[in-house]
C-alpha cells in the first residue's frame, strides 16, 4: 500500500514440531528491504502470555540489510508451545505501491533464527510463512541450525 503501513502475522504452530522440550536461539537477523522503518518480534508462551520482544526501532536497509538484536545475548530459550508474532512497519511514500517479493525493489518481513539443538522435521529456510494469499512468501520466521 501507499504511505505508511504495518504488516503482521503470527507463527503459532512452529514449536509444536519440537522433539525436545526447548531449543535455544543463539542468533537472529531481522530483515526488511529499503522501505522498512521498524520491526518487532514478540514471543508468547502457550497460554498467550508475552515472554519477550525483540525489535529494531529504526531500520535502515543501507546498513547491511538487517539487524541483529543485542537482546538475544547469550541465548533465548524457546519452549514447545511458544509462538511468535512478527510486525513490520513501512513507509513507501505517496507515489509508489510496493509488493512483497524477493527482489530488492520489493519488500520483506523476515526473522532469520538460528538455534540448537537441531530439530528433525523443521526445514531450514521456511517453517512459518504467512498466508500465501497475502503475498509471495517474502515474510516469515526462517530457521537455520548447526
Amino acid at each position: 500500500p501507499r504511505g505508511k503501513s504495518k504488516y503482521s502475522f503470527a507463527c503459532t504452530r512452529l514449536t509444536a514440531k519440537f522433539k525436545v522440550p526447548s531449543v535455544t536461539i543463539f542468533y537472529r537477523f531481522l530483515h526488511m528491504h529499503k522501505y522498512g522503518q521498524r520491526m518487532v518480534v514478540k514471543q508468547y508462551d502457550r497460554y498467550n502470555t508475552p515472554i519477550r520482544s525483540d525489535s529494531v526501532e529504526y531500520f535502515d536497509f543501507s546498513q547491511s540489510g538487517g539487524h541483529n538484536p543485542t537482546s538475544t545475548g547469550a541465548g533465548v530459550e524457546v519452549l514447545r508451545g511458544d509462538w511468535f508474532e512478527v510486525e513490520c512497519y513501512y513507509d513507501v511514500g505517496q507515489k509508489k505501491t510496493i509488493r512483497f517479493g524477493h527482489g530488492t525493489e520489493e519488500e520483506m518481513c523476515i526473522d532469520f533464527i538460528y538455534y540448537y539443538p537441531r530439530q528433525p522435521g523443521l526445514v531450514a529456510g521456511g517453517n512459518c510463512l504467512p498466508d500465501p494469499r497475502r503475498n509471495s512468501g517474502a515474510g516469515g520466521l526462517f530457521l537455520g541450525h548447526e
